[in-house]
């Protein structure tokens, strides 16, 4: 049979019949692979200078053995195509630059190429063209605790004849970089800011990632190394003590916590996008008052808890316009007759469908020739024909007076609006109004 091996010896086959034993020695002479250099960095090469290295490759096999050799960038060459090397021996050979293929301000990474038939080794080539220097080569930010960030800048100088463009990149989602892309003019500087941020590191431990250079004539790989450390610093939670809404349900809670931290708003699993948190709660109907729990807890598992007041307050919207006749009552159309009306100078409104919109009582009285409007303990006394009325108990002035028109009952509209506690809106330009009235839990 065939006996493939890495490594030389002796071995021994036995073969066993019931009456007979033979015996076989085996001397194994397999091809080991030859001992040479991973790596040939010709470091900082001048313009138009050839330089050379040695590269040593010693035949650790028991027998000689054949490479071709080969080079996959033109920028640089071997002094031999091939190499017959005897068992036991070095040979040494040359590799060089090729001055006028290697441009100005080039870093060049390439491969030779060692194949000796029944395996083959790539041999990393490196050089760096004068002309374009970078004033880190390597960034270690040492000891960081998680969730901090750090930053660094690089600055590129660009002492050649033409303008470089680099596309930055990087092997990590730990490490941003800005601009992502860099045009440098000839005989300038740029710069770039490499930020680290540990939001998804976990304490003791060693991170380590590059941040890549690339443009036409070369690469540059700039290794990045941190050490976290334990975050014994609990996250900050940034949102309002008191949030105020209006007629609602659920709410909506929005804030600002440390990034990678896991957020629970009055039990419910927050989303979390960069550094916003956001989520939906029940909340008793309006009016009322409901203290919820916000907790923030980082990649440490330190925690922060807040408590945040929900106030929902009713809020009561009514719109009508002058001519027109309907009016919303929170957004929802309703009939309102007569219009809103200009009599004697004023803006008068139908006393009963401002009270209805309200939710107001009204009540006439003939004998007196009065209306009587009642909301929430508060008390209206409006006369017919009267520039006086009684709001809770007190005499107000009321001009011009209340009127029967169109067999309604009509008074001022602000008159009516503040009596009842609300605030008003008019606007001239459409002769609309607007109140709002809020009742607080």
């Amino acid at each position: 049979g065939v006996l493939k091996a890495t490594s030389i010896g002796k071995c021994k086959i036995i073969c066993r019949t019931e009456k007979l034993e033979a015996n076989l020695d085996i001397e194994v002479v397999g091809k080991i692979p030859p001992e040479c250099s991973d790596e040939i960095d010709f470091g900082t090469v001048e313009p138009g200078v050839e330089k050379t290295l040695e590269l040593k490759v010693k035949n650790q096999s028991c027998t000689s053995i054949d490479i071709r050799i080969s080079e996959s960038d033109e920028w640089f060459e071997c002094s031999l195509p091939s190499v017959h090397i005897q068992k036991g021996e070095t040979y040494t050979l040359k590799i060089r630059t090729v001055p006028d293929k290697l441009p100005d301000g080039a870093w060049l990474t390439g491969k030779l190429n060692l194949d000796w038939g029944d395996d083959k080794k790539d041999i990393k080539v490196k050089v760096v063209g004068k002309g374009i220097s970078f004033s880190r080569t390597e960034i270690d930010i040492g000891d960081i605790q998680v969730s901090q960030i750090q930053s660094r800048t690089i600055i590129i100088s660009n002492n050649t004849k033409n303008d470089v463009q680099m596309a930055i990149s990087s092997s990590a989602n730990w490490i941003k970089y800005n601009p992502e892309s860099v045009t440098i003019k000839a005989g300038k500087d740029g710069s770039v800011t490499i930020t680290i941020e540990t939001w998804e590191f976990e304490g003791n431990k060693t991170y380590n990632g590059l941040v890549m250079f690339d443009w036409p004539l070369g690469n540059v790989e700039v290794p990045v190394k941190v050490n976290a450390l334990s975050d014994k610093t609990p996250p900050q939670i940034r949102i309002s003590d008191t949030i105020t809404i209006y007629n609602a349900t659920e709410a909506e809670i929005t804030g600002e916590t440390e990034k990678g931290c896991s957020v629970i708003v009055d039990g419910i699993q927050a989303k979390l996008t960069g550094t916003q948190f956001s989520a939906k709660i029940k909340v008793v109907q309006a009016p009322s008052k409901k203290t919820i729990i916000i907790e923030s807890t980082d990649k440490s598992g330190n925690k922060t808890v807040k408590e945040v007041l929900i106030v929902n307050i009713k809020r009561r919207k009514v719109v009508m316009t002058v001519g027109v006749a309907t009016m919303t009552v929170n957004g929802k159309s309703v009939a309102i007759n007569p219009p809103p009306t200009i009599l004697r100078g004023a803006t008068m409104v139908p006393v009963r469908a401002i009270a209805d919109a309200f939710d107001a009582t009204t009540e006439f009285n003939k004998d007196t020739n009065s209306v009587t409007i009642t909301l929430d303990g508060r008390k209206i006394i409006i006369f017919i024909g009267s520039q006086t009325a009684i709001v809770d108990g007190e005499t107000k002035l009321i001009k011009p007076p209340a009127i029967i028109y169109n067999g309604k009952t009509m008074v001022p509209f602000r008159f009516i609006a503040e009596a009842l506690g609300a605030q008003v809106e008019w606007d001239p330009k459409t002769k609309t109004i607007t109140l709002n009235m809020d009742k607080m839990p």
